[in-house]
């Protein structure tokens, strides 16, 4: 990387407030030690410390499972959390199939359209029946983020000449919903 850019990266995320960036192969293995680091720098408030840990350990599970890039057998992508006195926000990306991306987006388009009861009721209901075709888990991650951020989540489909489509989701979490 050409010296600029690194200044370029250092400077913006300066501007942002970070408290963790990760680009790269997501370990399952490492995320023990990301979430102490997490939990070690939420320290306000124990029920925000559990929905900071939450969302983070959610989307690296997404990138994990569901990256079309893979480097032995985990997924690669993206995930960084700012703070500011308002609230916390969580950006991850990584490569998707169109066929995952139109899924992903009738599905965030859907939890993006309920509000706390009817996410509660789609959670309970989700729990008593098999996870959605394709699902590498019980398919309620992205129900999860959506119910802890309390307002719609963020998202951008990025096509690109040579690669599949660039899936990037924004959450926010505001300190005052606590």
């Amino acid at each position: 990387m050409e010296p600029s850019k690194t200044l370029e990266f250092y400077q913006l995320m300066q501007g942002e407030n970070p408290l963790l960036c990760l680009a790269g192969v997501i370990r399952q293995s490492e995320l023990p030690a990301y979430s102490q680091l997490l939990k070690s720098r939420v320290q306000t408030n124990p029920n925000l410390q559990t929905i900071v840990l939450t969302v983070f350990i959610e989307l690296a599970q997404n990138i994990l499972r569901y990256s079309l890039e893979k480097i032995d057998e985990e997924g690669v992508g993206v995930i960084w959390i700012t703070e500011s006195p308002e609230q916390y926000q969580f950006n991850s990306g990584n490569w998707v199939t169109w066929e995952q991306s139109e899924r992903l987006k009738v599905w965030l388009d859907e939890l993006n359209q309920l509000d706390a009861l009817g996410l509660k009721a789609l959670r309970k209901d989700r729990l008593h029946h098999a996870p959605p075709e394709g699902s590498r888990g019980a398919g309620l991650g992205l129900l999860e983020v959506r119910r802890r951020s309390m307002k719609p989540v963020e998202y951008a489909f990025i096509s690109t000449p040579n690669k599949p489509i660039f899936f990037s989701l924004t959450v926010n979490i505001s300190r005052e919903s606590l």
